[in-house]
């Protein structure tokens, strides 16, 4: 068991260490979304606020009357220097919905231009 705990200590520091995430003030470890496998864009004012769109093919992303597009809030708590952390191929959202506080990590090859307002959007 201890075994496990430190490579699941180390892989949680690797992660972070590579988007360039650090821990807010009231340090707590938050669960890792793998939604890699997802189409994606955000939808975002200029304040940071807003929400991840995703859908998990690019035609259902665009399709203005599917009911499989869905929304995670993008968490705007002061204790985040950042919401959005971006790589060269990964990017990784701090997300609060529903009362869970999660990061979601999402494809760089799977973003696609913001196509605001065309899905009808559902929080999961």
């Amino acid at each position: 068991m201890k075994l496990m705990l430190d490579v699941y200590t180390e892989a949680i520091g690797v992660i972070y260490e590579y988007f360039g995430f650090e821990m807010p003030r009231a340090w707590r470890n938050f669960p890792i979304e793998d939604a890699t496998m997802l189409f994606w864009y955000l939808d975002q004012d200029e304040n940071s606020e807003g929400y991840v769109v995703f859908a998990e093919d690019e035609a259902t992303l665009m399709d203005r009357n599917h009911s499989d597009c869905y929304a995670n809030k993008i968490h705007t708590h002061e204790d985040f220097h950042q919401k959005v952390y971006r790589s060269a191929d990964y990017t990784m959202v701090v997300i609060k919905q529903a009362g869970w506080e999660f990061l979601q990590v999402l494809d760089n090859a799977k973003e696609r231009q913001n196509f605001r307002k065309v899905c009808h959007l559902k929080a999961v």
